[in-house]
């Protein structure tokens, strides 16, 4: 879920340098095979992402090395005004994009940590539309910023720090 969230969010900047693959030649666009490249796989491997997936901090290290300019948010460290701040300027800026890492089981879903973009929020019912990159498991779905909050806060077990989220921005003048 981590590689996928990357491959769409940054498929989402309009002026993100992305890659041509063979497969999609002539048109450049992440795709999850492109996600692992030198750098990345220097990180970790291929293999090993498929068999345990990636941490925060992991996940910072690949968009770096992609070309973004990644920042994390520890859910421990974040007050739900804090988040719903974020969240806003984030989204408000077309520069940006916002990735959650977040426990499924706080939201009463089946699973696990997991990653996806977060594509909108709503001021009226304060919420949070996760763009759910597990599309056959679950569809884009609205969580209450409180609830994200609390699925940021659960402990990584491979990390042994909190969830949170990753902001990307995406120097266009660069680019």
């Amino acid at each position: 879920c981590g590689i996928s969230s990357m491959a769409a969010t940054l498929n989402s900047l309009p002026r993100m340098v992305r890659p041509i693959t063979p497969e999609l030649a002539p048109h450049p666009f992440f795709t999850e095979d492109s996600i692992f490249n030198e750098a990345t796989t220097k990180i970790k491997s291929r293999d090993d992402v498929l068999k345990g997936g990636l941490t925060l901090e992991q996940i910072r290290q690949y968009l770096n090395a992609l070309g973004a300019n990644p920042k994390i948010y520890y859910g421990s460290d974040l007050t739900v005004d804090q988040l719903r701040k974020i969240i806003k300027s984030t989204l408000a800026n077309p520069k940006q994009r916002v990735m959650a890492d977040f426990d499924r089981k706080v939201l009463n879903q089946l699973g696990s940590g997991h990653f996806s973009p977060i594509g909108a929020y709503d001021s009226k019912s304060d919420s949070v539309l996760i763009l759910d990159v597990a599309k056959f498991k679950y569809p884009p779905f609205w969580v209450k910023t409180s609830d994200l909050l609390a699925a940021l806060k659960t402990i990584d077990p491979d990390s042994g720090k909190s969830r949170g989220i990753v902001q990307i921005t995406v120097n266009w003048e660069s680019a």
